[in-house]
């Protein structure tokens, strides 16, 4: 497991002055007796872990740290992102086996974790783009059962990616897909490019989500796209990528409040978010909701039931 945010004061030289480290460790530990779990090995990790992946004996750690992270420690002001590996087949013993540090040039990054490959989105304002915003994306390859990691070439595109959800990368298809928004309640896209490595991306298609509204949540299963936008009510929009280079909107529904996360569930779909009486697409502007949908006709999804609850501020993080 993984414990982020340690904080501790070490000494800088000699004379004991002392300066505030932060950062992350991965815990080993043994549950073979579960009254009496026992710490293995403890191991320290650069910034705050954002993500984690366990492939075969490799345990891959995507961790963020601020401009303030690093400041005390090395006198750098510059936020960082840490990509790294750790050899875990021996639990008493986790070896580091590379790391990769990036600069962090934007303000919101996000990443997508599969067993080939790690994709970073670091999003910056663009004022050159409609969209108010664009997004760089990062791939590694780690496909490596070494854990080695293999940078690859970055590319782009308008908009801003919210969550890692908002990313799908499909080896078998060499597919990568993802859902940015524009500024506030302007809509924005779809954009899938093919990658059959981390050195190529090749946009395939755009499809464009014009609605006053802001993109609140999305999720993909297979080939669909699962995309909900909000002012004042939420629709839920379906949209069907089996044609990588013509995606195409299927149906949607209308639902009180917002959607911040969309889970898929083969036919069903679960949404958690928020159910306010204003016009606020934000999460935090209601009780919290979660909403059941049948989606099992992509043209005529349908809503089959919501519960509210707790108090008029609410937050999903996830």
């Amino acid at each position: 497991m993984t414990v982020a945010d340690v904080f501790r004061y070490v000494s800088r030289n000699a004379s004991n002055e002392t300066y505030p480290v932060w950062g992350s460790q991965v815990w080993a530990v043994d549950v073979t007796n579960s009254t009496q779990p026992l710490v293995k090995a403890v191991l320290p990790v650069e910034g705050s872990v954002d993500q984690t992946r366990i492939v075969g004996d490799i345990l891959y750690i995507v961790s963020k740290a601020g401009w303030w992270w690093s400041y005390y420690q090395d006198g750098q002001s510059s936020p960082q992102t840490y990509v790294a590996s750790y050899d875990i087949s021996n639990p008493g013993q986790l070896t580091p086996v590379q790391r990769l540090d990036f600069v962090s040039t934007g303000y919101e990054y996000h990443a997508n974790v599969t067993t080939d490959r790690i994709i970073l989105s670091t999003v910056n304002w663009d004022y050159t783009q409609n969209s108010g915003y664009g997004t760089q994306f990062t791939p590694i390859d780690i496909s490596n059962p070494n854990g080695s990691l293999a940078l690859g070439k970055n590319f782009s595109a308008a908009g801003q990616v919210d969550d890692r959800w908002s990313m799908d990368f499909d080896p078998s298809r060499s597919l990568f897909r993802a859902v940015l928004r524009n500024s506030w309640n302007n809509g924005g896209r779809l954009v899938l490019w093919n990658s059959p490595d981390v050195q190529t991306a090749t946009e395939l298609a755009t499809l464009e989500i014009t609605v006053q509204e802001r993109i609140t949540a999305a999720s993909f299963d297979a080939d669909r796209a699962y995309i909900t936008t909000a002012l004042c009510s939420d629709p839920l929009w379906i949209v069907d990528t089996h044609d990588t280079a013509h995606p195409q909107m299927r149906g949607s529904v209308h639902l009180p409040g917002a959607i911040d996360l969309v889970i898929p569930r083969g036919d069903r779909l679960i949404g958690l978010g928020h159910n306010g009486t204003g016009c606020s697409s934000w999460s935090g502007s209601g009780q919290l909701s979660v909403t059941e949908f049948d989606v099992s006709n992509a043209d005529q999804p349908s809503l089959l039931s919501q519960v509210t609850f707790g108090e008029a501020y609410s937050q999903v993080n996830a």
